[in-house]
This record gives C-alpha cells, structure tokens and sequence, in this order.
C-alpha cells in the first residue's frame, strides 16, 4: 500500500512539473500576452495549442485500455487552459 501511494505522488509531482513547464514556456515565448491583447482567432488558436500541449501530458495519466484517452485528456486540458488564460494569471503585471 505504501509503495502504491509513494508511486502515486511521484506520478503527480512529475504531471505537476510537467505542467508548470508548459505553462512556463508559453509564458516565456509572450504567448499569454499575445492572446490577451489579440483577436478572438488569435486567442481561439493559442487556447487549442496550449490544450494540445497539456493533452499530451495528461494522456498519461489514463490506463492505456481506455481507447477514449486522448479524447478525454483533451478535454480536461481544454478545460484547465481555459481556465489559466481567463484567469489572467500569465498576463497580469
């Protein structure tokens, strides 16, 4: 039991980690601004690479016999960055 739960928080530190980098390197590339200040295409196109690029992360996180997994974690990553990029919290000084 032990061992499953200290596997577990690895797992999460390393899907953590993973996702602040993300973050961080469309922050350091000024991709948060250009969104904010853009059009609605502009924001609309970031918003999908900034989920696919989550997606891809969290992909892991489903068992591989799900062959819905992609769908799913695409979904929860358009989730979470819509939610970052309405938050402002890239973009506010």
């Amino acid at each position: 039991m032990v061992k499953a739960r200290d596997s577990l928080d690895a797992d999460y530190d390393a899907l953590r980690r993973d996702l602040g980098e993300v973050l961080r390197e469309h922050c350091a590339r000024g991709r948060f601004r250009q969104a904010a200040d853009g059009t609605d295409d502009e924001r609309a196109l970031f918003l999908a690479d900034l989920a696919r690029s989550i997606a891809d992360i969290l992909v892991v996180v489903y068992p591989t016999t799900y062959r819905h997994a992609y769908a799913a974690a695409l979904a929860d990553a358009r989730t979470l960055a819509s939610s970052v990029i309405d938050g402002g919290i890239f973009t506010s000084d």
